[in-house]
């Protein structure tokens, strides 16, 4: 988490331009999905405190980028990295229910 903090905080001359990036906000919602996966592998019981989680810790790398002077917030970003968790979330809640519904079949 703190390499993603620092990877997140970077000058902005080191990551990439442009007025709408649809790369850059595909990496937010990729970075943002493994984080939500890796939080629910590690506390499996809190998936939505870890969602939650995730998505008020994007918001606020949004907000600290915007008072550095060499990065700025961006709304989208935020969006983006709230897409990722929540599709990650669905991903995890539909492996979950259809592993329950094969684990429990009976041959």
């Amino acid at each position: 988490m703190l390499v993603m903090t620092i990877l997140f905080l970077v000058p902005q001359q080191f990551v990439s331009s442009g007025i709408f990036d649809w790369w850059d906000k595909a990496q937010h919602a990729l970075a943002f999905g493994v984080l939500m996966l890796l939080g629910f592998l590690a506390y499996p019981r809190a998936f939505w405190k870890v969602a939650i989680a995730l998505i008020l810790y994007g918001v606020a790398i949004e907000v600290i980028q915007s008072w550095t002077g060499w990065r700025s917030g961006e709304v989208l970003d935020a969006v983006a990295d709230a897409v990722g968790v929540l599709l990650m979330g669905l991903l995890i809640k539909a492996y979950q229910s259809n592993w329950a519904g094969w684990a429990g079949r009976s041959n």
